[in-house]
């Protein structure tokens, strides 16, 4: 199964995407785990964490995405930071 995190700017903006997700793709969620902010469609799933986030216990992913209120509110040296955090942690080298 391929994973993606989603980087949001806090909790608020979590449950936001995961609504945005789950109206705009509902024929193609299969399940949502609100517990671990989980949203799986088919083969995929979606791991929603604010950006202050350990994005531990996730060992093999995919890809990942910053929404847009995040890269909006953080500053860009902590940006930078998630950025090299997720690269150094996920991207084959």
């Amino acid at each position: 199964m391929k994973q993606f995190i989603i980087i949001c700017n806090d909790i608020k903006d979590i449950w936001n995407e995961i609504d945005c997700i789950v109206e705009s793709k509902s024929k193609y969620v299969t399940h949502v785990d609100n517990k671990n902010m989980i949203v799986t469609l088919g083969d995929e799933q979606y791991i929603y964490r604010a950006t202050y986030s350990t994005l531990s216990n996730h060992t093999s992913i995919s890809g990942w995405m910053i929404t847009n209120r995040a890269e909006l509110r953080i500053g860009s040296d902590k940006l930078k930071q998630i950025v090299t955090k997720l690269t150094n942690r996920y991207v084959v080298k």
